[in-house]
C-alpha cells in the first residue's frame, strides 16, 4: 500500500463524485457561490460548467483546488453530530498543551484509508477494510488540533418498490419497502481546544443520496438522503472515544479522562426564548401535564413561534412549556445551517434531564461550525 502523492490533484468528477456522496444539494450550490464558482441545477453537470469556467477565467486558480478545499471543509465541519467535554487536569490528568505538542509530534501508521484520503475508498477496497476506526491525519488549525479516524461503517436503507400489478400477495396494500444493509466511509474527527480546554467529538452524520449517481439528474427532493439513525450515531461516538484513548495512552503513556460531557438539556429553553435565532421545530409537553405536543416550521425559514397555531396554544397556557427536542436557524447568518438537539419526552422525569448530543447541518467551514459551537455556549452558560 503506498500514499498518494500529494502533488497529484483528482479530476473535477472525481471529486465531486466524492461531494455528491456526502454534501446537500443547497450546500454546495451555497458554498460554490461563495467561492466565486457558478452553481448547477444537477450534480452531473458540474465537471462541464467548470470546465467552461476555466476556460472562461485563465488567470484563476483551477477549480479543482477550490473542490478540495471545499471537502476538506466538510470533513471536519460539515454534516457533525457533536459530543463536547469540559477537560479537567488533574493528577491523572496531563496539561491539555502538552498534550497537543505529542499529537504534533505523532507520525500516523499508514493505514487503508491513506491510499484515497481525502477521498474516500471506492466500494470494492472499502469492503475489504476491516472493522475499527482508523487514526488518519493529524492538522493544526486556528490554534486547536484535529485529529481524523476513518472507518467502515454499515447502515439501514429503506427504498421503496413498485408494487407489481399483478401479484394477488400485495393486494391492499398501498406502499412496499425493502431493506437492506449498505457500507459508507465515515470521517469522524476529534477536536481539541487547549485555550479553552475543551475536547470536542464530530462523529459523521453525512447521508448517503438514495440511488447516487452522478449520471442521472436530481432536483433536491429526488436527492434526500439517508442518514445515520440515532443509535448508529451513538455506536459511533463509542466507537471514536475507543479509539482515541487508545491513540491518547500510545502517545502520551497516560489514560486520559475528558471530565463531564457538555448538558444541552438547558439550551432548549434558552433557544425557545431567544429571538435572535429562528425555532424550526421543537416537541415539548405543558406544564398542566397535558399529552406531547410537537410542532415543525410549515416554510423554510418561519419561525414557529410566530405560528398563530402555536403563538396561541403557548399563550392558552401562559407559555409553560417543558421542552424536550428543539432545532433552529440563524437565516440571517447562516441560512442553511442547522442546529438539532434531539432529547426523549422520558428524559422530563429525570431529576437532572441530560442531553449530550447534538446535530449540526449544513456548515461548510470550520468557521460556520464555530459560529454554531458559539451559540450552543452562550446558550449552556460555558
Amino acid at each position: 500500500m503506498s500514499r498518494r502523492q500529494n502533488d497529484i490533484m483528482p479530476n473535477t468528477s472525481k471529486i465531486v463524485l466524492a461531494a455528491e456522496q456526502r454534501i446537500p444539494y443547497h450546500v454546495m450550490q451555497a458554498v460554490l457561490r461563495n467561492n466565486g464558482l457558478p452553481s448547477f441545477r444537477s450534480w452531473k453537470k458540474i465537471p462541464d460548467i467548470l470546465l467552461d469556467w476555466t476556460r472562461e477565467h485563465p488567470d484563476e486558480a483551477p477549480p479543482e483546488e477550490t473542490l478540495m478545499g471545499i471537502f476538506k471543509d466538510h470533513l471536519i465541519a460539515g454534516e457533525k453530530a457533536l459530543k463536547t467535554y469540559c477537560y479537567e487536569e488533574t493528577e491523572e490528568n496531563p496539561n491539555l498543551v502538552w498534550i497537543v505538542e505529542r499529537l504534533k509530534e505523532l507520525n500516523i501508521e499508514e493505514n487503508y484509508f491513506h491510499e484515497t484520503y481525502p477521498l474516500p475508498l471506492d466500494s470494492v477496497s472499502l469492503s475489504k477494510v476491516p472493522k475499527g476506526c482508523f487514526p488518519t491525519k493529524i492538522f493544526v488549525q486556528d490554534k486547536q488540533i484535529f485529529v481524523v479516524f476513518c472507518s467502515r461503517r454499515t447502515y439501514r436503507m429503506e427504498e421503496d418498490i413498485d408494487i407489481p400489478l399483478d401479484d394477488k400477495r400485495f393486494e391492499g396494500y398501498s406502499e412496499l419497502v425493502g431493506i437492506r444493509m449498505d457500507q459508507q466511509q465515515r470521517f469522524d474527527c476529534v477536536v481539541i481546544d487547549p485555550i479553552s480546554k475543551v475536547i470536542q467529538f464530530r462523529i459523521d452524520a453525512a447521508g448517503k443520496p438514495k440511488n447516487c449517481n452522478t449520471n442521472n439528474d436530481k432536483s433536491e427532493e429526488e436527492a434526500r438522503s439517508i442518514r445515520p439513525s440515532f443509535r448508529d450515531i451513538l455506536l459511533a461516538t463509542e466507537e471514536l472515544d475507543k479509539a482515541f484513548k487508545k491513540l491518547l495512552h500510545s502517545t502520551t503513556g497516560y489514560q486520559v479522562k475528558y471530565g463531564e460531557p457538555w448538558n444541552l438539556y438547558e439550551a432548549l429553553r434558552s433557544f425557545y426564548d431567544n429571538e435572535e435565532c429562528c425555532l424550526i421545530e421543537i416537541g415539548f409537553k405543558t406544564d398542566g401535564g397535558a399529552p406531547t405536543k410537537t410542532a415543525k416550521s410549515r416554510r423554510i425559514g418561519q419561525d414557529i413561534r410566530k405560528d398563530r397555531f402555536h403563538k396561541g396554544g403557548s399563550e392558552a397556557v401562559e407559555d409553560k412549556i417543558d421542552p424536550y427536542k428543539v432545532s433552529v436557524q440563524w437565516p440571517k447568518q447562516l441560512p442553511h445551517v442547522e442546529l438539532h438537539i434531539p432529547g426523549r419526552v422520558a428524559m422530563l422525569n429525570q431529576i437532572i434531564p441530560v442531553i449530550d448530543l447534538a446535530l449540526i447541518n449544513g456548515c461548510a467551514s470550520e468557521g460556520e461550525f464555530s459560529f454554531v459551537l458559539q451559540m450552543l455556549k452562550k446558550a449552556i452558560n460555558q
